[in-house]
């Protein structure tokens, strides 16, 4: 079964670095993005490499929420705005209540955004290849990522682990682009029904290891944990 929502999206050799970008639609309300480039040269997401295009993009009708491990704002949302204060054209994200374009601000690969804005309104991530594993740490209760990488990743590329993990305790819900969970969750178990060793996330209804379940490119996840559970979201090419 696959889930994923291919985005259109490019990439290119930059002498020792691959970048590209990835291009989506949004839906009407919010959409979840986990976004799926680094900027060039650094191991973190600015918020300028995120940018809208679409008809009557840059009045005030577009926000942006950086989101914290359990899936709240991290403080006031910020607003794409087409001119700036002297009335030049500058296609950007602004401060809320300084009304000054952001600058400075980044967040970890694997790390969640909402935007809000119109249905149709195309919303671009742009930078370097992520090249290794993104890993966090779980804090206890639910936890927001996604895929962070510019291609789909198999639900097998997420794996678990820490004391006392797959013992049925952690489950995964894959979400569509509004941030609704698809179907019943999915749980990381440590033994298959032969009772072997099979650290995987099984099927909810039929209790088998899951297979053929693909997370496209910046689409998000809820994850069900305690605290202190180590996420490995393992690169899904080579370079």
């Amino acid at each position: 079964m696959a889930i994923s929502r291919t985005p259109d999206s490019t990439a290119l050799r930059h002498r020792k670095n691959i970048v590209g970008y990835t291009k989506k639609a949004s839906v009407s309300g919010f959409n979840w993005l986990a976004p799926q480039f680094s900027t060039v040269g650094a191991t973190t997401v600015d918020l300028k490499d995120i940018t809208l295009t679409g008809d009557g993009v840059g009045n005030g009708g577009e926000s942006l929420a950086i989101l914290d491990e359990g899936g709240a704002p991290v403080g006031d949302p910020y607003v794409f705005w087409s001119k700036d204060v002297t009335g030049e054209e500058n296609d950007c994200w602004f401060d809320f209540n300084e009304w000054a374009p952001i600058t400075g601000v980044s967040f970890a690969l694997g790390d969640g955004v909402m935007i809000s804005a119109g249905d149709g309104i195309n919303y671009t991530v742009a930078g370097e290849v992520p090249k290794v594993n993104v890993e966090f740490v779980t804090i206890d209760g639910f936890n927001f990522t996604g895929n962070p990488f510019p291609s789909d990743i198999d639900l097998q590329n997420i794996v678990l682990s820490g004391d006392g993990v797959g013992n049925g305790g952690e489950s995964l819900a894959v979400l569509d682009e509004g941030g609704a969970p698809i179907g019943d969750p999915y749980v990381f178990w440590s033994k298959d029904v032969t009772g072997e060793e099979n650290d995987c996330w099984f099927d909810f209804n039929e209790w088998v290891p899951i297979t053929g379940v693909t997370i496209g490119g910046g689409d998000g996840v809820l994850l069900s944990a305690a605290a202190g559970v180590t996420v490995t979201i393992k690169v899904p090419y080579t370079m």
